[in-house]
């Protein structure tokens, strides 16, 4: 399967997608809504471990080559939100009602989980595709 984008292209629209979504829908780490709904993955650490992992995704594109290794954690890695985002969606009881208190957090929650599984499947294909490494012969 072909992807639309060079690997690296992938790993930076990651790192923007990780280190800018969440400073605008979290509004620059001040909004309390994110950690009140999902406080275990979504508090202001879980947001700036979000942001270190953009910026993990941002230090591998200037590799040589692409990492199948870490490219398979990346995948990993997303499918954890993945998973988290489906029990957010299945849980939360009063979207309209959190829609009204906060639009961008609530839109923010509603989409995260879809994005974070795009990613974790050009990953996972990108890692795939990604030659093993040579190993030297004795």
């Amino acid at each position: 399967m072909r992807l639309l984008f060079p690997w690296r292209v992938w790993l930076w629209l990651g790192g923007a997608a990780n280190i800018g979504g969440v400073l605008l829908f979290s509004q620059g780490l001040q909004s309390e809504t994110l950690g009140a709904v999902q406080p275990g993955v979504l508090s202001v650490w879980g947001l700036l471990a979000i942001m270190l992992w953009g910026m993990a995704y941002l230090a591998a594109s200037v590799s040589a080559t692409p990492n199948r290794t870490l490219l398979g954690v990346f995948a990993l890695e997303k499918l954890l939100y993945v998973g988290a985002w489906l029990s957010l969606v299945i849980s939360l009881p009063d979207w309209l009602g959190l829609w009204a208190s906060d639009p961008l957090a609530t839109l923010f929650l509603a989409i995260y989980g879809l994005n974070d599984l795009l990613f974790a499947v050009v990953f996972a294909l990108l890692a795939i595709k990604a030659q093993p490494p040579l190993t030297p012969h004795p």
